[in-house]
């Protein structure tokens, strides 16, 4: 199954990846996915999923997917900096609820940025007009983002990002085995 081989978060500890030319979505297509699994705790006010928004790095943030809303249940969301420093967002997404895995997106095709929760397309797409920031940031997964309340508390797998492509435009049947590596695949953990 897609979720065999996860990493477990505890809520203060996250994954690096030095930063890559791989992760400069600039202008443009890409798709950044994962499966997640949030613990039986509520979720904190903001927990990040997969970023190159280092904590504390100010201008050199440029995106993030993270949940924002404290509860049993927290939205997702993603953010960018433009290559002005202009901070954007959120680009809304659905609604995630803990203890259950969920198959998460965001994908830029075009000037739209699309947000999927197991599937499912939230709303119809947020218009995109500027090139995305490039930074230096480590990528970073499970946390160290947004501030003190960051880390990812439940598992974290499958994390794909995909540069020069848009996987999903519409609704979707989410994978059940695990991610592959398929044409612009940048990283796959």
């Amino acid at each position: 199954n897609s979720k065999a081989y996860s990493v477990q978060f505890g809520g203060s500890d996250y994954l690096s990846v030095p930063d890559s030319d791989d992760f400069d979505l600039a202008g443009n297509d890409w798709t950044i996915e994962a499966f997640v699994y949030h613990s039986s705790t509520n979720y904190a006010s903001y927990e990040g999923i997969l970023a190159q928004w280092v904590l504390g790095s100010g201008t050199a943030r440029t995106w993030t997917l993270e949940t924002v809303g404290s509860g049993a249940t927290s939205d997702l969301e993603f953010y960018y900096v433009d290559s002005n420093n202009n901070q954007i967002g959120p680009v809304q997404g659905g609604t995630l609820t803990k203890n259950k895995w969920h198959h998460v997106a965001a994908c830029r095709s075009g000037n739209t940025i699309r947000m999927f929760v197991d599937g499912v397309m939230y709303g119809s797409g947020t218009s995109i007009s500027v090139d995305i920031k490039n930074a230096t940031n480590d990528l970073t997964i499970g946390g160290q983002v947004s501030g003190a309340a960051g880390y990812w508390n439940g598992f974290i797998s499958n994390v794909r990002v995909i540069n020069n492509t848009a996987l999903y435009t519409a609704n979707f049947t989410p994978p059940t085995a695990p991610l592959t590596n398929v044409t612009n695949t940048k990283l796959l953990c």
